[in-house]
Order: C-alpha cells, then sequence, then structure tokens
C-alpha cells in the first residue's frame, strides 16, 4: 500500500501532494522524462519494449513541437528497468528514478483499460495529472494494432501529455456518460446538429446506433438518442487539423482549438473539457502554463531527437539524518529523543528490507557520520545499524551540518548521484551550514529528502527542501508522537519496493485510561493476511494482564507459546509487543488487552498485512492533499486512491481527518467518488474532498480512512477518462461496466502534512464561496415546464450548504456564459440542498414554445454573499 505525499508550493503555502514530477524544460526541450517498465515485467519479455519506447517519443517529440507550435519538445527521457534484471554496461544507476513517481508508467494490462492509453487525472483543469499508464502490448504492436485501434502513436502520446502536464481534458462525447457528455448536440449559433468535438472543419462520418446497428438518421433539427454515436470517417477528413483533444487519430490533426478563427474553439460543445475548464480552448490552459506563460517561444528548425537514458533501480540507499541537539531531551520522561530511538529502532527491526543500505548521521552544534553507509544482509547488520540510533541529546541545530556530511557519504558509497535522506529534527537552526546552503548541492546530487518536523517548532525551511529534492514531507506533533512517527517512518519504507510488497494499514487505535480493556474488532480480507503484524505500544508493560487474538479459528494470547504460524515479540527497551502472523485466515478478528489497572496507560495499536500472494496486488489505498493552482485563497483538495492493481475499489466509505494546529479541534471531511463534492470523475476510485477549515498558519496533518462494505466493488470493465479514444467503428459495441464485490476490509492512509504560513483562518473569515455547478442537465420539457437536475454546491466549496441559487435563462448563449446576463427565474421557495444531494427543478419558463430554444445556467451563494463561479449552459429547445 503507498501513501505518496510530495510537498508542493504556490504562493505563501507549503503544501503536501500526490506526486511532484521533475520534468523540466529548458531553451524548449523537456528533461528528466522518466518512463518506467513495471518490476513484475521479466527482462525477456521487457528488453524489446526499450526500442519500441524510444520509438514512441521520438516520434511524439516531433509531434508536440508541432502541436504545441515550435515551443516544445522532448530533449532527454530516461527509461527505468527493474533492478531483477540483468545489469548491463549501457544500464547507469538510477538516482532519483523510482517506478512509483515515473511520468509514464509501462504496465501489464488490465480488465478495465485493455491496453487502451490513458491519464490518470484526479484534479481540476491547469492541474498536472498523476502518470501515463501505457500496456506492453500498445508498445509491441505500435505501428499495427495500436495505430489501428487508437491512431498514430506520436500523436497519441501528445495527447496524453496535453493531460499529464498542462492539464486539459478530452474534447469528445463518452458513451458511458451520455447524460454529460453526449454524442450530438445543437450549436447556438448555426442551430446545426453536431458531433461533440472540437474541430476546424465539418467532419465528415455517420450517426450510428451502437445498440441497433443502424442509422441513426440525419435530421438536422432533432437530435439522435443516447444510444447514437458519430463514427467518423478517417478516410474523408483530410482537412481537419485540430484538435489532438479529441480525434488525434485523423490523418492530418497536428494541433490544439485554439481562440483564433483557423482554429476555433467551440466552448458550446459539451464535453469535459469544457465542463472541467468552464468555456476555455485547450490551446488557452496549454499557453497559461508555466512552461509557456514566461518563457520558451516558438523556435524554428529544432533537433526533435529525443536523448534516451537507460537507467537500472537497485537497492536502496537510505541515510538516517537524525537532530540530537539539547531540544530533544524534553518533555520529560519519556523524551523526544526516546520516542526518536524508539520509533527508528522499529523501523530498521521491521521495515528494513535485506539489501538496503543505511547510514546513521547525527547532528547537534555540529554532525557525526556515526555509521557510514553499508548493506543490511543479515541480523547481524540489522543490529549494527540499531544500536548507532541516538538515545542522548545535547547542544545546538545545525542540520545543514548533517545534510552535508550525509551527501558526501551517499556520494563515496554510490559513486555518484542519488540515494535518500530521511531528515529528522525538533527545532529552528541556529548554526551555518542552514538547509539554504546546502539546497543546491543536493537537487544537484538527485538526492531525494523526506522530512519529518517533530513538533511545530521545527525549522519551515524542511518542507521546502522536500519540495524542490522531490520527497516527502510529515509532521510529527508530540501530543500524537508515537503513532505518527511510526507512520512517517512506515513512508519511509516505500523507497525499497513497489506496492504489492509494502503492508497495508488496516487499524492505527490510540487508547488512554486508568482502566478498562482495550478491545477493538478488525477484518483480514482475502487481497492481504501474509505477514500480519499487530503492534502494541505502551507505556506501562506492568499494568497489562494479557493481550489475546482471536478469530478464525485463531486463538492465541501474550502467555501461549510461539507456533509456527504465529510469533509473540516482547522488546522491553522500545516499549512494545509484537504479534506476527504467518498467514491469517480471511475473516473477522478480535483483539483485546485486559489489564490490571495499576496505573494510567497510553497505549497504540497498528495492525500491517502484506498481500496474500506474493506478486498479487493487494487493495491498496494512496492518500495525498493538493493545493489546486491558480486559487486565493488556496483551495485544498484531498484525496484517495482506493484500488486492487489498476482497478478502481468503487462505492467505499472514506473518511480523511485533519489534525489542526493554534488548538483546534481535528476536523474530518468525507470524499466521494461520485463526481460531485470536489470529485473529477465518478467511479474512477479517486475519492476527493475539499479542506476549507483552516485555523491560522502552522502544520496540519492529514489522514484517511477507507471502509467497505457489502457494496463496495471493484471495476472490472467499464469505462475511462483522459484516454486515447479508441476509434469508433460501426462494430462498436455500448459500454459493458462489470463490478466485482471486495467483501468488508478496511485501510488507513496517511497523507502526511500541509504547512501555511499565511494568517487564514476560516473558523473567523468565510474564506470561500460555494463550487461551481459543473452537472446541470435537461431531464424533461413539457410545455413551458422544463425539468433540471444538479448536484447541491456547499456553502463553502463543497462543504456546508449553500443559502440561495440564481437560475438565468436567455436565447443567448454568449451572454449567459461570460457576463450571466438573462432573465432570472424568480421561485421563493427555491433553496439549496445540503452539498452532494441531487436536485430536481420543475420550472416554467416564459415564452418558451415550439421550435423556441433557451440556454440555462445557475449558479449558488452563500451566508456571507459570496457567490459561487457561473456553471455549466445547458439548451432548452420547445415542442
Amino acid at each position: 500500500m503507498m501513501f505518496k505525499c510530495i510537498v508542493f508550493t504556490v504562493s505563501l503555502l507549503l503544501v503536501v501532494v500526490s506526486a511532484k514530477s521533475r520534468i523540466k524544460i529548458t531553451n524548449n526541450g523537456y528533461t528528466e522524462v522518466v518512463v518506467a517498465i513495471h518490476p513484475d515485467i521479466k527482462h525477456n519479455e521487457g528488453e524489446p519494449l526499450i526500442d519500441k519506447i524510444k520509438e514512441l517519443f521520438t516520434s511524439g517529440s516531433a509531434a508536440l513541437y508541432t502541436a504545441t507550435r515550435k515551443r516544445s519538445y522532448f530533449k532527454e527521457v530516461t527509461i527505468l528497468v527493474p533492478k531483477s534484471w540483468p545489469k548491463k554496461p549501457t544500464y547507469q544507476i538510477a538516482s532519483y528514478e523510482v517506478y512509483t513517481q515515473a511520468d509514464v508508467k509501462i504496465e501489464k494490462a488490465n480488465s478495465l483499460h485493455g491496453d487502451g492509453p490513458y491519464t490518470l487525472q484526479p484534479l481540476p483543469c491547469e492541474n498536472p495529472g498523476r502518470y501515463i499508464h501505457l500496456t506492453p502490448n500498445y508498445l509491441r504492436q505500435l505501428k499495427d494494432n495500436s495505430t489501428e485501434k487508437f491512431g498514430d502513436p506520436g500523436r497519441t502520446i501528445v495527447h496524453e501529455w496535453a493531460h499529464l502536464r498542462y492539464g486539459i481534458f478530452d474534447e469528445y462525447a463518452e458513451i458511458t456518460r451520455p447524460e454529460l457528455f453526449p454524442a450530438f448536440y445543437r450549436h447556438p449559433q448555426s442551430e446545426e446538429i453536431l458531433p461533440n468535438v472540437c474541430a476546424n472543419e465539418k467532419l465528415v462520418g455517420r450517426r450510428w446506433n451502437i445498440v441497433t446497428k443502424q442509422d441513426c438518421g440525419s435530421s438536422s433539427t432533432i437530435l439522435p438518442s443516447k444510444d447514437c454515436i458519430f463514427v467518423v470517417d478517417k478516410n474523408r477528413n483530410d482537412k481537419v487539423t485540430s484538435s489532438l483533444a479529441s480525434y488525434h487519430f485523423l490523418p492530418n490533426a497536428r494541433t490544439f482549438c485554439d481562440d483564433t478563427d483557423e482554429y476555433r474553439h467551440d466552448r458550446h460543445a459539451p464535453n469535459r473539457h469544457n465542463r472541467m475548464c468552464n468555456g476555455r480552448s485547450t490551446w488557452n490552459v496549454i499557453t497559461s502554463h508555466e512552461d509557456f506563460k514566461n518563457g520558451n517561444p516558438p523556435k524554428d528548425n529544432l533537433n526533435t531527437v529525443p536523448n534516451f537514458k537507460i537507467v537500472q533501480e537497485e537497492e536502496a540507499t537510505i541515510s538516517l539524518v537524525l537532530d540530537i541537539s539539547g531540544s530533544m531531551e524534553s518533555p520529560q520522561p519519556h523524551t523526544k529523543i526516546r520516542m526518536l530511538y524508539e520509533a527508528a529502532t522499529r523501523f530498521i527491526k521491521e521495515e528494513v528490507k535485506i539489501g538496503t543500505a543505511v547510514a546513521v548521521i547525527l547532528f547537534s552544534s555540529s554532525a557525526s557520520l556515526t555509521l557510514p553507509m553499508k548493506r543490511v544482509t543479515n541480523e547481524q547488520d540489522r543490529n549494527s545499524v540499531i544500536a548507532k540510533i541516538p538515545q542522548t541529546a545535547g547542544g545546538g541545530t545545525c542540520i545543514g551540518c548533517g545534510l552535508r556530511v550525509a551527501a558526501q557519504d551517499l556520494r563515496r558509497f554510490r559513486g555518484g548521484n542519488g540515494g535518500t535522506i530521511v531528515l529528522l529534527s525538533d527545532g529552528e537552526e541556529n548554526g551555518a551550514p542552514f538547509i539554504r546552503d546546502v539546497t543546491n548541492e543536493l537537487v544537484n546530487a538527485n538526492i531525494r529528502v523526506i522530512t519529518i518536523a517533530f513538533t511545530a517548532a521545527a525549522s519551515q525551511a524542511m518542507e521546502a527542501l522536500a519540495l524542490v529534492s522531490g520527497g516527502k514531507s510529515f509532521f510529527v506533533p508530540l501530543d500524537a508522537s508515537v503513532i505518527r512517527l511510526d507512520a512517517a517512518f512506515l513512508e519511509v519504507s516505500t523507497v525499497q519496493t513497489t506496492q504489492e510488497d509494502l503492508p497495508a494499514k488496516l487499524a492505527e487505535t490510540r487508547y488512554q485510561s486508568s482502566s478498562g480493556s482495550f478491545r477493538k474488532s478488525f477484518t483480514i480480507d482475502s487481497s492481504i493476511g501474509r505477514d500480519t503484524a499487530i503492534n502494541f505500544l505502551y507505556t506501562d508493560k506492568s499494568d497489562i494482564n494479557d493481550i489475546t487474538v482471536n478469530g478464525q479459528g485463531v486463538s492465541v494470547s501474550l502467555r501461549s507459546p510461539n507456533t509456527p504460524e504465529v510469533r509473540v515479540e516482547q522488546n522491553d527497551a522500545q516499549k512494545q509487543i509484537r504479534f506476527v502472523f504467518a498467514n491469517m485466515p480471511v475473516g473477522q478478528y478480535t483483539y483485546e488487552v485486559t489489564r490490571k489497572g495499576s496505573t494510567s496507560q497510553d497505549m497504540t495499536v497498528t495492525i500491517l498485512s502484506k498481500a496474500r500472494i506474493v506478486g498479487e496486488d493487494p487493495i491498496a489505498v494512496e492518500c495525498s492533499v493538493h493545493e489546486e493552482k491558480n486559487t486565493n485563497p488556496p483551495k485544498f483538495l484531498i484525496t484517495a486512491y482506493v484500488t486492487k492493481g489498476a482497478n478502481p475499489v468503487i462505492k467505499a466509505q472514506v473518511i480523511s481527518k485533519i489534525d489542526r494546529p493554534n488548538n483546534y479541534k481535528s476536523v474530518t471531511v468525507q470524499l466521494y467518488d461520485t463526481g460531485k463534492k470536489g470529485d473529477a470523475v465518478r467511479d474512477d476510485g479517486i475519492y476527493s474532498g475539499h479542506f476549507t477549515q483552516i485555523s491560522g498558519s502552522g502544520r496540519y496533518s492529514v489522514q484517511a480512512t477507507v471502509v467497505a462494505d457489502m457494496k463496495t466493488a471493484i471495476l472490472e470493465t467499464g469505462f475511462t477518462t483522459s484516454n486515447a479514444m479508441e476509434i469508433l467503428t460501426l462494430q462498436s459495441n455500448p459500454p459493458n461496466v462489470t463490478e466485482v464485490t471486495t467483501g468488508d476490509f478496511q485501510r488507513i492512509a496517511d497523507a502526511g502534512s500541509i504547512q501555511v504560513t499565511q494568517n487564514l483562518n476560516a473558523e473567523t473569515t468565510d474564506l470561500f464561496p460555494p463550487n461551481r455547478i459543473d452537472d446541470l442537465q435537461l431531464v424533461n420539457i413539457s410545455g413551458q415546464v422544463v425539468t433540471l437536475q444538479w448536484s447541491a454546491p456547499g456553502d463553502d466549496l463543497s462543504n456546508g450548504q449553500a443559502v440561495e441559487y440564481d437560475l438565468r435563462y436567455t436565447m443567448d448563449f454568449d451572454l449567459l456564459s461570460s457576463q450571466f446576463f438573462g432573465r432570472r427565474y424568480n421561485e421563493t421557495s427555491f433553496a439549496p440542498k445540503p452539498s452532494g444531494e441531487t436536485e430536481t427543478l420543475d420550472a416554467r419558463f416564459i415564452g418558451l414554445g415550439s421550435g423556441i430554444v433557451y440556454y440555462v445556467a445557475i449558479r449558488a451563494r452563500d451566508n456571507s454573499g459570496k457567490w459561487s463561479d457561473v456553471s455549466n449552459v445547458v439548451e432548452v429547445k420547445g415542442n
């Protein structure tokens, strides 16, 4: 299970996000583009793919140069191959490149997407996607079946690149969402019935009923039914040159729609891009990107052939850079240095894999290389690392000293660049060199830095370092130090392996009581159960009478001897009791801690479990926090990506918890995968929700809990978005949606921390208007009565409940969409429902009659008078 949380900064805020790409553009050329081959792909299968990747990106680079009108191309592409492959002289050692953070991933096909290229794109318009997904079969058949089904490979990769890099969306109909993205629409100016695409010329093709396999007719006034698709004639559209966001497979398609007459964007077309980007052209979104906004103007005669570099992953190299300054000796009696020792020891003992190299650097007023980098090859090596973890502290805080020593040791051990530093500190820097003094050194050496800010007093420069190095950032408040320290160190383990071999966190519970037992049930689902560890971290062992785990024929207690399937470990130095089950059967279990009740007990219980079968994907959760681009005040979107392999897990209950600074209580935000309440796409496995309850400057910790019930399912077949459209033919079939229930399961995912430096407080100031309604749709027309539906917005973005709607209609599309000018529908009982609920309105529009066309839009107001942006526009034609 992977919980990616990497720092991203805009304006005056530092924010944890899911993945920050290292892609750069200099003099029009993109570099540090990472294409990674999945570790499960064997050498004999994967080696031939390298030439296919080169072929694809060479073609794509020329196509990108043309598409961006001489502004960009792929200058350097790095191909990452698995560490299990035989080593070759042509393979360099990977430095910063890891599969989990690749820009393009080569993975085996899955039942949902088949061999179709697609981009995982969970965020709003202008925000980057997470990665492009390609399959080995797509690459193998690049010039054959792949071209026949998806079009020219170079232009296909440009279609996906525009999703990934620039945050545009598809400009075509979606046959699985005809109510929102129909195949046809009536143009408000010409009143023609047109296919739902963006093209600079009128398209030639057939209206085809995908169910009856018959023509839909050619009426110029009546919209075809929802079962009708547009089958474009690839051989009769030679004059069509745009848009690559729609029919990129047409023979002369080469660029994107813009706001000129030559490539005129059609903002009336009801496609996903217009919905998500509020009618802006794809070219407008692309040229607003920082790659082009302030540089990289068109250049003639550039050599667009990329340079390719092949690198190979190796076992991880991790430098622990640990603070032993005087402040770590507080608070008494359980000091921060003691908590660090216990958490770091557990990490080394339980999470560091055989083969991983570890170093220990300690810093206070200066720094020392306590343990030079060494491979952990056996338990003796592991114990030698543990022996170097500090137990005493004193002195000042020179973080830069520790970082510089770590960088020197990494270069010595690796013989070059790369590696990972884990930096933990509890205080502000008070000695040179400072973090800022060594940042360029670390970045130039491709060293990734994971930072753990231990209490709010830790230097704010730590998050900035994580950002620029492509690392991750965590915050550990003192009152939850045991849980958060373990969570942060568990996240470090993601640099050692891929998703299927990482433990899933099933439960995390803290008990504080002077009497009574601690008891809780948990479920082992069919995707996990191997090496299940139940960890009990206590403050007073003498208070524990017994600990038992029961269920599914398993019965083990602290007093029972170890068996071949179960072992009980006790470590008094770490104040830990650990039950480890080799294989737990599927079902429900209960643990119970019975106590003597002699003292007050503070106990934390965590449950971790790995994939039931080695090499198979467990149900996994990846939790992230994003700051949406170009927003002020900043909009924070929390997402939880729930999957089994590449297939989304849908219809789960997902709740995020946010611990807030400045003595404000924690809050929860429910995350949705419904295409509503901040969620971009329904049923894609990405659950989303806005966090709006900012309580001032400081650090915030975010965590998501996922719980399944009888409705929760894995989507086996269905729809995709942000994908290279498979060319529709007369043989195309209706979409087939197949779901497989998961049964009960639970997961917990840590999203790391948000650091807010602006003094924004939603507790005293209304910071946000309601979110924009983007799913307004026509349901029925009966005379002058029009039935409309949409999803209710919130009071603050997608949270809460708005207080008023303003719905308007007019015969002028442009005035309505640009200035919200039209006749207002006045209905006193027209009050908003709670956010996310479906609104249905039967509205009487004066003057609506046969052949009359009105355009309708809506906005919402909150209780402080803030109005949302204007919704999407729908057409109403009288009958």
